[in-house]
């Protein structure tokens, strides 16, 4: 009997232990489920995290192409902008060579017609001229970027107007005789 009790007593200890191991078997299955539920959800979303980086990247790449195409456009309508700017000023030198050249043509005739007219008139009218003249220096050079044009054209007008000081004083010069 006592050896029957101790039997009885191991196999309750061992029925206990596999229900403890079951129990605790049980736990861990449930746990490693969980456990692996839990690593597959992280990789899926590690997943879409990736592709969503993926496609950023492809946004970047494709927004840097864009940058890249625009500069080049922007580029080309600076150039297109300068030439035409460019050719604009020589249009404008040519306008102003031909308004000079009539302005002094102009003051030059004056002179010649006012010459029997008398200096008082003729000072009034050469200052008038010289003074439209000079208004016109000032808007074209407003509107000129290029300073050896304006250069070249300060240098006919000095020249032209030195011209028109010397037939002044030819001019001063007899109509002073035709007083005496």
């Amino acid at each position: 009997l006592e050896v029957q009790n101790k039997l009885d007593g191991v196999q309750k200890s061992i029925t206990t232990g596999q229900e403890v191991l079951f129990k605790t078997l049980t736990d861990a299955s449930v746990l490693a489920e969980g456990c692996h539920r839990g690593v597959r959800n992280s990789y899926e979303q590690l997943l879409e995290d990736v592709k969503s980086l993926a496609n950023v990247a492809q946004v970047i790449n494709q927004t840097a192409e864009n940058v890249s195409d625009m500069k080049i456009h922007v580029g080309d309508g600076v150039n297109e902008i300068i030439l035409n700017i460019e050719n604009s000023a020589r249009l404008q030198m040519k306008d102003f060579n031909t308004t000079i050249n009539k302005m002094f043509d102009d003051v030059a005739f004056t002179i010649l017609e006012s010459q029997n007219g008398g200096l008082i008139n003729l000072s009034t009218n050469i200052k008038h001229e010289l003074s439209q003249f000079m208004k016109q220096i000032g808007n074209t050079s407003m509107h000129q970027g290029t300073s050896r044009d304006l250069q070249e054209q300060t240098d006919i007008i000095e020249s032209r107007s030195e011209q028109i000081i010397g037939l002044i004083g030819k001019l001063e010069e007899n109509f002073n005789k035709q007083q005496e």
